[in-house]
């Protein structure tokens, strides 16, 4: 039964059912709370905080996590399957494993989190703050990567064809053996002050 919870603080006494579908969480605080091997399905987490939480191998299919804030969490094995995840922020998660499905992740701040070898299709990035984010080898399969915020990240061997990068600043990017198509190209060539004629 779908249940509704407005400014409620879980702490790590508290037990959640091993799938829990259009649960909506406002405005709540998850201290410290064993997340492992979760579903959640079609939930709602509106301004939510998640600290210090093991979230590992949980499943989060079709959620709307809005301007939510992960901080130390552990999202070993995660995967987050065509979720809106607009305007959340994340501060020294360990991501080793997990995955994104498509989904809007825009306005999202995901500095420094590791995307090494990762696969993405279809996932909205635009506005998103990649500064320190290591991308080495990933691919980046029909994303939407406008105006992106870079610095300090490194793109080694990732493939970018087929998506989307208006508005970025290519200057903060390392990019070495990194696989563009043309448009790409013309937009680094501009971004370095050349003409391209």
């Amino acid at each position: 039964m779908a249940e509704e919870y407005q400014n409620k603080t879980f702490s790590e006494a508290e037990s959640f059912l091993e799938s829990c579908e259009k649960h909506v969480f406002r405005e709540c605080k998850f201290q410290s709370v064993d997340l492992t091997d979760r579903v959640f399905e079609r939930c709602v987490f509106e301004s939510c905080k998640f600290f210090a939480c093991r979230m590992g191998a949980s499943v989060f299919r079709r959620c709307r996590m809005t301007n939510c804030v992960f901080e130390l969490c552990s999202l070993f094995d995660t995967a987050f399957d065509s979720c809106k995840m607009t305007g959340s922020v994340f501060y020294e998660i360990d991501c080793t494993c997990f995955s994104i499905t498509g989904g809007d992740w825009s306005f999202t701040d995901v500095r420094e989190l590791d995307f090494y070898k990762m696969k993405l299709c279809g996932v909205n990035f635009d506005h998103a703050d990649f500064t320190g984010c290591c991308l080495d080898q990933a691919v980046f399969q029909d994303c939407n990567l406008s105006h992106i915020k870079v610095g300090n990240t490194s793109a080694v061997g990732t493939d970018f064809r087929s998506s989307t990068m208006d508005g970025i600043d290519f200057r903060g990017i390392q990019m070495k053996k990194t696989k563009i198509d043309l448009t790409q190209a013309i937009l680094i060539a501009s971004c370095m002050g050349a003409e391209c004629i």
